[in-house]
């Protein structure tokens, strides 16, 4: 489901009234030439911060560009700590989004702390490498704990590197729930392909690692999130095994997908062939409803019509209720509306400093030329400035969201100070 290169849209750079203080700057470039690249892109989120000495520094990289040339652009204008990844899946802010160039987001911190962390050995040992990552962040919590930051949130970056890598992620970082209010891992790297993802840390480039940022505040930090595919109907899952579901309501999942897709103009018997699921299946996903919460749903993908079944990208329970869905272009922009308004609710009247999403690269794909008015709604709630990346899966612990690894999903994380 490898999606086509993304446009770089009109380029809008927004300036802020004057007098207006913040605390994050975002900055993008498009310059074919690496060093140069990171340097306009780290010059242009400088001169949003109005000034302010950079905390720590996040860097996504999208296209074909010598990483470390990137890196070293940015760290001429800003020598502060930096992690980041490349970005297969395209990258944005509140002015753009492209396929190619680089993006930098530097956030200054004057009451709120942070704690970076690197853990590799991703692949043999999801749990380890997140032991290490989270070892120096452990420290800064205990540190901020005591000195009254009581609000804890942690964001992930993390590679598509071995199948079902959100279900192992996921179950690794529920056990973080009561240190953290806001866990969100965004997991990089082409839809249905697992590869190592280049990431960041300082200057340097590592491959089969995953970085962490927590996040440590005396305001709320807060998450909302949406989907915004349809529901068509609901199936029971009456046979599967691991990530393959075998039968639908009491039938083979090809006469159960025949009966729906045929309806919609899809060649069911051409699912089998991967060029032509790439093309048709990422319109649809299956959902699982929260038991607890109306509406709330956990997405997942079909990825292939295989002989004897659908696989996904998620265990699937024989017995459970699992809800057809199709993309729809209204709903995807009412649930970033809707998951930007409950995200601000949240915060509880704490001033909103920037936002970091992770949205998924089929809602980038599918949206096309209308992703403008999703960063209008953005802009519209957030009041501040946000940058984000495209996700294959988005692993998402917060408060009114439902729980899991999701697929086709967008997760909007604020980061908050108080008024003043």
């Amino acid at each position: 489901m490898e999606r086509g290169p993304i446009e770089a849209r009109e380029r809008k750079v927004r300036t802020e009234a004057e007098g207006i203080e913040r605390w994050l700057g975002t900055g993008y470039s498009s310059a074919e030439k690496p060093f140069l690249a990171g340097v306009e892109s780290a010059r242009e989120a400088q001169e949003k911060l109005g000034g302010k000495q950079p905390s720590f520094v996040i860097c996504f990289i999208a296209g074909q560009y010598d990483y470390k040339s990137v890196l070293s652009g940015v760290a001429q204008v800003m020598p502060a700590p930096l992690i980041g990844a490349e970005a297969p899946g395209g990258i944005f802010n509140e002015d753009i989004v492209a396929g190619k160039g680089v993006l930098v987001a530097a956030f200054s911190f004057t009451e709120n702390r942070f704690a970076l962390g690197i853990g590799g050995g991703f692949v043999s040992g999801t749990d380890k490498a997140l032991a290490s990552a989270l070892g120096a962040i452990s420290e800064a919590e205990a540190r901020a704990r005591q000195d009254g930051y009581d609000h804890a949130g942690l964001y992930i970056i993390a590679p598509n590197s071995y199948p079902l890598v959100g279900e192992a992620l996921f179950s690794e970082l529920s056990r973080l729930s009561e240190n953290f209010e806001v866990i969100s891992a965004g997991i990089l790297g082409r839809v249905n392909e697992p590869s190592f993802v280049t990431v960041f840390w300082e200057g340097d480039t590592y491959s089969d690692h995953l970085v962490a940022l927590a996040v440590f505040s005396k305001t709320p930090l807060v998450m909302g999130a949406g989907h915004g595919f349809h529901p068509i109907c609901p199936l029971r899952v009456t046979l599967a095994k691991g990530n393959l579901i075998k039968e639908l309501d009491d039938q083979p999942v090809d006469w159960a997908l025949r009966e729906i897709l045929g309806k919609r103009g899809v060649k069911v018997e051409e699912l089998s062939n991967p060029a032509y699921a790439e093309e048709v299946l990422p319109r649809y996903q299956l959902a699982v409803a929260h038991p607890d919460f109306p509406g709330k749903f956990r997405a997942f993908l079909p990825l292939s019509l295989e002989k004897g079944g659908l696989r996904t990208n998620a265990i699937v329970e024989e017995g459970s209720t699992v809800w057809f869905m199709e993309a729809s272009e209204e709903e995807m922009l009412e649930s970033v509306d809707r998951g930007a308004k409950e995200a601000m609710i949240r915060a509880r009247g704490a001033r909103v400093i920037g936002a970091m999403v992770y949205e998924s690269v089929i809602r980038i794909h599918l949206l096309a030329e209308n992703y403008e008015r999703e960063k209008d709604l953005l802009r519209k709630h957030l009041g501040a400035p946000f940058f984000g990346v495209g996700t294959v899966e988005e692993v998402s612990i917060a408060e009114g969201v439902y729980p899991a690894a999701h697929s086709g999903s967008v997760t909007i994380s604020l980061i908050t100070k108080e008024k003043g």
